[in-house]
């Protein structure tokens, strides 16, 4: 019979061998717990970043109500949070260098629409595709919707084609303004160039402006107790918080820019600060598109559009575009024209039926024509026929190096050096057919004030006639390109006052 008792040199056997293999084992398990931390904390970073996650996960972060929420719908809007930075990625194959909000979409619909039963109809109709409803404007009848990025693309396309009363679709890009910072360090003839150049003492002895004619300003923000701009404002509103808290943010997004296109529409004259604006008895309508993180999305820059139609406003300026192109500047004009005809097509024919809407109610829509040193058209917002696309040129009456040119400039107005209000100071230079479109926006306003009754189309005519010839080598454009002439005008218009 076997003993019962262990032979004790077999149980120290064991135990050296269980031993030996939790030595080899260990190493294995601390790499992978190790792993593992890393995956998590690196999910918890892209989390914090705003990435890897459905963009309607952040209004509940914020506290906002969920969109499948009754409490989300009370109201007549829902303004959604800024966007966070990894929520705007390069729009893929994008030649322009777009920027795009990840996974949203923008739906306007037809008047009388249900937007809370068009929004449940969209989730039915795509459960899998559409992830939520980041904001909401039923004064125009907007959704901006969160969606796979996967398919963002695709769906565009399904819903224009297969949703009833949907009047656009388009993604929420990102806008930058048409300006270029300048070292300011000029006497004052050199503030005055502009308004000498055109001429504009000649027609303000005819017409300063009307407070009756209001010229709205779409922009990323102003200071509205600038003395140069303050009295001149009639109404304002800030699109991106849905409220009337328009103003400047502070820190790293904090810009001069809106301020400066505004004064150099209506700002003060007589005042004893800064330089007057090309109408300044007109009045201001500012409309702020740019959020707590400094973005001016596509859907801020649409409501205030509609805004600005429903305030009264006669003018529109918008001195913003999609920024980007910059590497397209090697390119042949042939080259560039093809890419017109095939680039974002779509979303030109938005831009232009939007316009056209805008004019048959009577507004004009002004606006700056980029600065990559390439034609216009590439950017779709400029192609369209029922606005006025403006161009930079310089002192010597010679098209800006970095300004857009090409056949959908409709014309040219200084954009070199020019001086305008910027938020707690006086003033500053800065450059780009940021500032030559609102110079033209006030002429319109000025225009308007004598002959309200003229459209789009026989303003740019009168603006055409008027302006002094520029070289062709210049604007390389297929038609006369000229320069605004302020006091060209005064003939035409001397008889209506």
């Amino acid at each position: 019979m076997k003993s019962e008792n262990p032979d004790p040199k077999l149980i120290e056997r064991l135990w050296k061998l269980r031993f030996y293999e939790r030595s080899r084992i260990w190493p294995f398990l601390r790499f992978a717990w190790l792993l593992l931390a890393g995956v998590f904390v690196i999910a918890l970073l892209l989390r914090m970043a705003g990435c890897g996650r459905p963009l309607v996960e952040d209004n509940l972060q914020s506290g906002l109500p969920h969109w499948s929420d009754e409490e989300f719908w009370t109201g007549d809007f829902q303004a959604g949070d800024p966007y966070n930075p990894g929520d705007i990625i390069d729009l893929p194959d994008d030649d322009f260098g777009r920027r795009v909000v990840k996974g949203a979409l923008n739906l306007y619909y037809e008047d009388g629409t249900d937007l809370h039963a068009a929004a449940d109809d969209l989730v039915e109709q795509f459960p899998s595709e559409i992830q939520g409803v980041l904001s909401f404007a039923d004064a125009y009848k907007r959704l901006t919707i969160s969606v796979d990025e996967n398919r963002r693309e695709q769906l565009r396309g399904e819903i224009r084609r297969e949703v009833a009363g949907v009047r656009f679709v388009f993604d929420e890009t990102v806008f930058r303004g048409s300006s270029w910072p300048n070292d300011p360090g000029f006497d004052d003839e050199e503030k005055r160039w502009p308004l000498e150049h055109m001429g504009a003492d000649l027609l303000w002895e005819v017409t300063e402006g009307s407070p009756n004619v209001t010229i709205a300003v779409i922009d990323d923000m102003f200071e509205t107790d600038h003395p140069e701009i303050n009295a001149q404002i009639y109404d304002q509103w800030n699109t991106a918080e849905y409220n009337g808290n328009v103003r400047v943010y502070g820190g790293a997004v904090a810009s001069e820019h809106g301020t400066h296109v505004a004064s150099l529409v209506a700002g003060i004259k007589d005042n004893g600060v800064g330089i007057a604006g090309t109408a300044p008895e007109c009045s201001l309508l500012l409309l702020q598109v740019g959020d707590g993180g400094g973005n001016m999305a596509t859907s801020r820059i649409v409501d205030a559009l509609f805004f600005a139609a429903n305030s009264g406003a006669t003018v529109i300026n918008m001195s913003l575009g999609m920024g980007g192109g910059d590497d397209l500047s090697h390119l042949s004009v042939p080259q560039q024209e093809r890419m017109i005809k095939e680039y974002a097509v779509e979303e030109g024919e938005m831009w232009d039926a939007l316009f056209l809407e805008l004019e048959a109610e009577g507004l004009t829509v002004v606006q700056a024509a980029g600065n990559s040193d390439i034609l216009a058209g590439i950017d779709p917002m400029k192609r369209s026929e029922a606005s006025i696309v403006v161009g930079a040129a310089t002192v010597s009456g010679e098209r800006s190096s970095f300004s857009n040119f090409g056949i959908n400039v409709d014309v040219y107005a200084p954009g070199s050096n020019i001086y305008g209000a910027v938020p707690g100071e006086d003033g500053a230079f800065l450059d780009g057919t940021s500032m030559a479109s609102p110079l033209v926006a006030g002429i319109v306003g000025l225009i308007k004030s004598v002959r309200p009754e003229f459209n789009t189309q026989e303003i740019k005519a009168l603006l055409r006639k008027t302006g002094y010839k520029m070289s062709a080598s210049d604007t390389r454009s297929g038609r006369e390109s000229v320069r605004v002439c302020m006091s060209c005008l005064v003939g035409e218009i001397e008889s209506q006052v």
